[in-house]
């Protein structure tokens, strides 16, 4: 026992002349390791920077608009780049950036008329025909809407109100929820709730000033089963996007699906509004160029869930899809409850 311990002892002593070495190697490769991810770190804000300054000349951005979108962004928890691009970044960030204020904006100083400024100039106040509504603040003057049966229109909108002319006005008084029901983009439908902020007589009838609803109800006109259907969808863009970055062909996993639509998984957010042609198979049945709104794309774990919305197709090719999806539920057993696709609610 003695002649082993003295054996280590000796061991100890032979190498503890090489440790001074072994801490320098090891401290230098925590050094490189280190320097090598602040490099990269540089290189991404590098990147990010000529991006956004690129975006800033695109879209004739000043100084304050920059610093706007960086306050912005930092409340949205996104590089400033990133929020210029994206629709739903910018609709959350600026509707809590707003929450509380009451109109009417007081001047070209005012919070309001500055992000007002910015979606003008970054072109979300002229959105494509075929992006889904994610808040009223994205109305045109000229808007038909209903109310309680009595037909209205848009007559303008700014980022705290926006104002209704009616002919004859519902029966509303201040402080009141009033119901809104418009057909957004010739085929959608949606149910929008605002808070009466004041009527005022008008030469044509009654104005009604109204709040913005920042979740309007996208109203589904039919009901579609869906089912867990693992897979690939691959896609690629049909228009071009205002202010997003070209959309390349990919490929999404596929998570369920119905003849309404489909939801995938995806490494990046997809483009909320963005219209694509998107290609899958259900069983042995191969569905090809079928045309798709995206309507929310959002982080869940390590990816991103993204709503697909099918749009307008010849009704045998519908009935195909749907046939294929019946067949592909009766091999699984029953369907799913509670999709984006067979209920009134637009997926958050």
């Amino acid at each position: 026992m003695d002649e082993f311990f003295r054996s280590v002892a000796e061991a100890f002593g032979r190498n503890r002349a090489e440790w001074p070495g072994a801490v320098a190697t090891v401290a230098a490769l925590l050094l490189l390791g280190l320097l090598a991810a602040l490099a990269g770190a540089l290189r991404r804000r590098r990147t990010r920077a000529g991006r956004l300054a690129r975006l800033a000349v695109r879209h004739g951005l000043d100084a304050a608009d920059l610093d706007l979108a960086r306050v912005l962004a930092a409340g949205e928890g996104v590089a400033p780049d990133e929020l210029l691009v994206r629709l739903d970044a910018f609709e959350r960030a600026t509707a809590r950036a707003l929450s509380g204020r009451s109109p009417p904006a007081r001047g070209e100083d005012d919070a309001a008329d500055r992000v007002r400024r910015l979606r003008q100039r970054l072109g979300f106040d002229r959105l494509p025909a075929h992006a889904p509504l994610l808040s009223s603040r994205e109305l045109a003057p000229g808007t038909a809407v209903a109310a309680a049966g009595s037909p209205g229109q848009v007559a303008r909108v700014d980022e705290l109100a926006f104002a209704v002319e009616h002919t004859s006005a519902p029966p509303v008084t201040t402080g009141a929820t009033l119901t809104l029901d418009l057909v957004h983009a010739r085929e959608a439908r949606y149910r929008l709730r605002c808070s009466v902020l004041a009527v005022r007589a008008s030469p044509g009838g009654t104005t009604l000033v109204l709040g913005h609803d920042e979740a309007p109800e996208r109203v589904q006109l039919r009901a579609f089963a869906r089912v867990q259907l693992p897979g690939e969808l691959t896609y690629r863009p049909l228009e071009p996007w205002p202010t997003h970055p070209p959309v390349q062909l990919g490929t999404a996993g596929l998570v369920d699906l119905s003849a309404g639509g489909a939801l995938v998984s995806t490494g990046a957010p997809l483009p909320v509004g963005g219209l694509l042609a998107a290609s899958f198979t259900v069983g042995d049945e191969r569905f090809e160029a079928v045309r798709a709104v995206v309507l929310a794309s959002a982080r869940e774990g390590g990816a991103y869930r993204g709503h697909l919305e099918f749009g307008p197709m010849p009704e045998a090719e519908r009935g195909r899809l749907a046939a294929a999806v019946e067949r592909a539920e009766t091999r699984q057993g029953s369907p799913l409850a509670g999709t984006a696709f067979d209920s009134d609610q637009r997926p958050r």
